[in-house]
């Protein structure tokens, strides 16, 4: 009997780990403008300050309403500045589809879609990987989406844009007091089995 009470615990258990095993996704928005803000060329930034503490297990960008004359003028790069020395860039992307028009919105993810010569629609992946700049940092600090439109001649704009970030996951507290539950009942398990063989 207490075999298979045990054998059940550790079932419920489970199960309780497995429900907050993945977090959601928490999205920080920023605002857009001109691309470039001024004539046909020029550097666009707009910043995000977040200060939730959330230590990162995957990000993503999205670009809203995104627009350009020639998308192969711009070089794109996210920043995180924790405001106490640590600096980190990793670029979205660079020269990408020539005279090729942006229009629409625009996905940015480990994993996604390669996409020389031009931006497909969907999830593209990034020039240097998120996972590998960001992952396991806090995401408290300023994040700063930089578009810099190289060459005169052309401009677009930006709606917003969205950090996606997905938390690193911990089990709640109820989960740990089921793991608790089955160290204790599998202790009193094997004292009852050496209680039987003496």
């Amino acid at each position: 009997m207490l075999k298979k009470l045990s054998i059940a615990a550790a079932g419920s258990a489970i199960a309780t780990l497995t429900a907050v095993s993945g977090a959601n996704a928490v999205s920080f928005s920023g605002s857009g403008g001109l691309v470039p803000p001024v004539g046909t060329s020029g550097l666009f930034e707009s910043s995000i300050t977040v200060t939730d503490d959330i230590t990162i297990d995957d990000i993503s960008i999205d670009f809203n309403d995104l627009t350009h004359t020639w998308s192969g003028d711009l070089i794109v790069d996210l920043t995180y500045d924790d405001g106490a020395g640590t600096v980190i860039t990793a670029g979205v992307f660079d020269s990408v589809g020539g005279p090729t028009d942006l229009n629409g919105n625009y996905t940015f993810a480990d994993g996604g879609s390669q996409f020389s010569p031009a931006l497909p629609g969907g999830i593209s992946s990034p020039d240097d990987s998120f996972l590998d700049a960001f992952a396991g940092i806090n995401v408290a600090g300023t994040w700063t989406l930089s578009i810099l439109d190289q060459f005169g001649g052309d401009s677009g704009s930006l709606g917003s844009w969205d950090l996606n970030v997905e938390p690193v996951s911990t089990p709640e507290p109820a989960s740990l007091f089921a793991l608790f539950g089955i160290g204790a009942l599998g202790a009193t398990s094997l004292k009852r089995k050496q209680k039987e063989k003496v």
